[in-house]
């Protein structure tokens, strides 16, 4: 972020923007909501793979599951582990990790 105001990068912004998000839904006690967002990144995050994108669009599902579990109590993480189990298909596909910081190898 630059220095006294938003990113100039749209990616990092439209990050910014999930992240707040979520955390406005964790603080109002809406978790459908919550995980409507998680939801939402992870198809979005897809889309940018099939188009050809490799940005930052494609990281965040993974810090909304990363932001939920740390901001829930450990009874509640439980419930955001199933949605981490439950976004595991679309969450370890191979276009996701085609190149960049996040490289998913091989067995």
């Amino acid at each position: 972020a630059e220095s006294g105001g938003a990113p100039k990068d749209v990616a990092d912004c439209s990050e910014l923007g999930a992240r707040e998000a979520l955390f406005a839904a964790l603080d109002g006690e809406d978790d459908a909501k919550a995980r409507r967002l998680v939801a939402l990144g992870c198809a979005y995050a897809v889309h940018e793979a099939d188009c050809g994108e490799r940005g930052p669009a494609l990281k965040v599902p993974y810090l909304l599951l990363e932001d939920a579990i740390d901001a829930v109590s450990s009874l509640e993480a439980e419930t955001w582990w199933g949605e981490v189990e439950k976004h595991a298909p679309t969450l370890t596909k191979p276009e996701l990790f085609a190149r960049g910081k996040l490289v998913r190898r091989a067995p």
